[in-house]
C-alpha cells in the first residue's frame, strides 16, 4: 500500500487510491508509477491510465503463466482502437500455435523451399488464382492448441477484429492487430522458406504498390516492423 493517494487514481477508479499494482506486487509491477492498458487473465480489456511517452500494455497472466508487460507493433493506431472500444480482447499466441500455422501453410516443405519465389508469390494472397492463399495468414491461418485442435476464438484472424495478438521474440513482447499479426506470420513463413529479411520486406513493398488492389504506395512502417518481428521469431 502507498502512504499517500496515487496522483493518477481518478483515471482508474476501480482500484484503491492507496493500492500498488492492484494489491498484487508479486505478480504485477509498476516501474514508473503509471498504469498501462490492462487486460485480465482471460484477455479482456479492463481499464487503462493514459501516460506520457510510449504506450505499453499489461496482460495479467494466468496461474500457469506470469504477467507480461508488452508494447504495440502499431503504437499509434492500436492504442487508439482500444480507447475507442474497437479492440476489447488480447490473445496470447504460443510458439506451438505459430509453428502449427507455419506447418499448415507449407513453408517447411522442401519442394516449396526449392521453388520459394513461385510459392510465396502464388500463396501470399487468396486473390491469386494460381494458389490457395496458404500464406495469406490473416484469412487462412487456424491455430491449433494441443490434441483438441481448438482455434483462436474459433475463427480466422480476419474475423476477430476486436482482438490483439500477443507474440514474444528476442526483440520483446508485442501486441499486433489482425493485419499486423498476418504480417508477423508472413515474415516467419518467408524466413522458413529461406528468404532474407531484406528481400522479404522489399517484396512486401512491391506487393503493396503493384499487386494488392486495396493498397498503394510503400508498405507501412508497422507492417514492416511486424514482418521483422516474424523473422526474429524464427531465431
Amino acid at each position: 500500500m502507498w502512504l499517500s493517494v496515487d496522483p493518477l487514481w481518478e483515471k482508474n477508479i476501480d482500484a484503491s487510491p492507496y493500492s500498488y499494482c492492484h494489491g498484487n506486487p508479486v505478480k504485477l509491477i509498476d516501474p514508473d508509477g503509471r498504469d498501462e492498458y490492462i487486460f485480465n487473465e482471460e484477455g479482456v480489456f479492463v481499464g487503462s491510465i493514459p501516460k506520457k511517452g510510449e504506450h505499453t500494455g499489461l496482460w495479467m497472466g494466468t496461474k500457469d503463466r506470469e504477467a507480461i508487460i508488452f508494447k504495440f507493433a502499431d503504437p499509434v493506431n492500436d492504442p487508439e482502437a482500444i480507447n475507442s472500444g474497437d479492440v476489447k480482447y488480447l490473445e496470447f499466441i504460443t510458439d506451438e500455435m505459430i509453428d502449427n500455422a507455419l506447418w499448415n501453410s507449407g513453408v517447411y516443405n522442401e519442394e516449396n523451399k526449392t521453388n520459394r519465389y513461385k510459392y510465396i508469390f502464388n500463396e501470399s494472397s487468396t486473390q491469386n488464382n494460381n494458389g490457395e492463399g496458404k500464406m495469406d495468414y490473416v484469412n487462412t491461418a487456424n491455430f491449433q492448441r494441443g490434441e483438441q485442435q481448438e482455434l483462436v476464438y474459433g475463427v480466422h484472424i480476419s474475423q476477430k477484429e476486436e482482438t490483439l495478438f500477443l507474440t514474444k521474440t528476442q526483440k520483446g513482447t508485442f501486441a499486433h492487430n489482425g493485419s499486423n499479426f498476418g504480417n508477423f506470420l508472413w515474415g516467419a513463413g518467408a524466413n522458413a522458406l529461406g528468404f532474407s529479411e531484406f528481400i522479404a520486406r522489399l517484396g512486401a513493398h512491391f506487393n503493396n504498390m503493384f499487386i494488392d488492389p486495396e493498397t498503394s504506395g510503400f508498405d507501412s512502417s508497422d507492417d514492416q516492423f511486424s514482418i521483422s518481428l516474424g523473422f526474429d521469431w524464427r531465431k
